[in-house]
């Protein structure tokens, strides 16, 4: 999720303020990847992104695929919607 934020341009101070998730939570969460439902709703809804969207971009690196992976998929995906052959 670091990741995402920074792709955002959002620090941790800023996810923390606007979730509510103090900031020494949010780092202890962001390392070990533990969250409340409630928490991970507010971080997809800061993100702009439905929380299915967030999930999955966690099972994808769980699997030990790259952030960067996804990313390229993820446009791939688009570009084959817009542009169907």
């Amino acid at each position: 999720m670091k990741r995402l934020f920074k792709k955002q341009g959002l620090s941790q101070d800023e996810v923390s303020l606007e979730t509510g998730i103090p900031i020494t939570s949010l780092s202890r969460k962001l390392n070990s990847g533990i969250f409340k439902y409630e928490e991970m709703c507010s971080i997809a809804n800061l993100l702009k992104m439905p929380l299915s969207r967030l999930i999955e971009l966690a099972e994808w690196l769980q699997e030990g695929k790259s952030f960067d992976a996804y990313l390229a998929a993820e446009e791939q995906l688009l570009d084959n919607q817009k542009h169907p052959q």
